[in-house]
């Protein structure tokens, strides 16, 4: 197993490994309404922005997670806001949901702006994980979001934030076994946080 930092090579795997666990952690493989578009909105944009705030794990097999964010949320969504969303619209503008399509929301999503969380000034980070089914419970998850952590506080982050499903229970163990904590309680779930501060 090897955490390293992203290469652009990698791009396609981040929207594999993200369809891959993005039905609430569960295959979104054949019933998504497009395989890009999970991965268009929660993975794809951070080494686009910021190649340095991704770290990616792989096996023999190739690329099996990553956990990508950024260490400045305010500044992350003013530009996805002006640069990166106008071009997902585009991209995704005439699609439609097919029944029993678990991504059909984020064609909605799309129609707004990301906002940041009234929280941002002391969790100013937000990060995505994902590990496919192979490499998960062998503590992987929990080193590659200590490794994001630590790039997270050199580059002078206070804190860090994540959003989680309130129907992915393993994952919201998960979290608050490593140490993070409720913040607030969404419609969808938990923002779930973690000082860096010490």
């Amino acid at each position: 197993m090897n955490l390293r930092p992203y290469r652009s090579t990698d791009l396609p795997s981040l929207y594999r490994i993200c369809l891959e666990t993005g039905a609430n952690g569960g295959d979104g493989s054949g019933r998504c309404t497009h395989p890009d578009l999970v991965g268009a909105v929660f993975a794809a944009p951070y080494p686009v922005y910021d190649a340095d705030s991704c770290l990616v794990l792989e096996d023999d097999e190739g690329p099996c997670g990553y956990v990508l964010g950024a260490f400045d949320s305010r500044a992350f969504a003013l530009w996805f806001n002006q640069t990166w969303l106008p071009e997902i619209r585009d991209r995704f503008r005439n699609l439609t949901p097919p029944p029993g399509a678990f991504d059909g929301w984020i064609l909605e999503y799309l129609d707004r702006q990301m906002e940041v969380p009234d929280f941002v000034d002391d969790y100013p980070a937000h990060l995505h994980i994902d590990l496919l089914p192979r490499v998960q419970k062998g503590g992987w998850g929990r080193r590659s979001i200590m490794a994001w952590a630590d790039l997270a506080k050199a580059r002078g982050a206070r804190g860090l934030y994540l959003g989680v499903s309130g129907q992915n229970l393993n994952a919201v163990a998960f979290y608050r076994h490593i140490g993070m904590h409720e913040i607030a309680a969404e419609d969808w779930g938990f923002q779930m946080g973690m000082k860096l501060d010490g």
